[in-house]
């Protein structure tokens, strides 16, 4: 019965699902330029967040960009036209990329610096 109570106890996080991350990322790509949108999902004011795009193809594989934004009102959570997406020379089509937030600062102090990236 002992086994039983642990065994369960060590997978109720999987069947309850894994937390949510404290910050997601939204990036759109539109024309030339990528937009990106933090989005809150703590209590929590968000104060700074740093975004990372690596190019992936066309010969760009070498060249990324990155932006960071001071927050100070719920707008500031946008950023676009920092980045361009190169066009590959030989078929004029975007390069693929991939995003990350590299870190977002809140109001209490908390640094959260995430490992996953958006592909696109």
């Amino acid at each position: 019965m002992m086994h039983a109570a642990i065994l369960l106890l060590l997978l109720a996080p999987l069947v309850g699902g894994a937390e949510p991350d404290p910050a997601e990322l939204k990036v759109t790509f539109i024309g030339h330029g990528l937009t990106y949108e933090v989005v809150n999902h703590l209590p929590y004011r968000i104060v700074g967040f740093e975004v990372y795009t690596q190019y992936l193809s066309g010969g760009y594989e070498a060249l990324g960009c990155g932006a960071g934004a001071q927050v100070k009102k719920p707008a500031d959570l946008i950023i676009s036209d920092i980045c361009t997406v190169p066009r590959d020379a030989k078929t004029g089509e975007p390069v693929r990329y991939e995003t990350r937030l590299v870190e977002v600062k809140y109001a209490n102090g908390l640094t959260w610096k995430p490992a996953e990236a958006v592909k696109e």
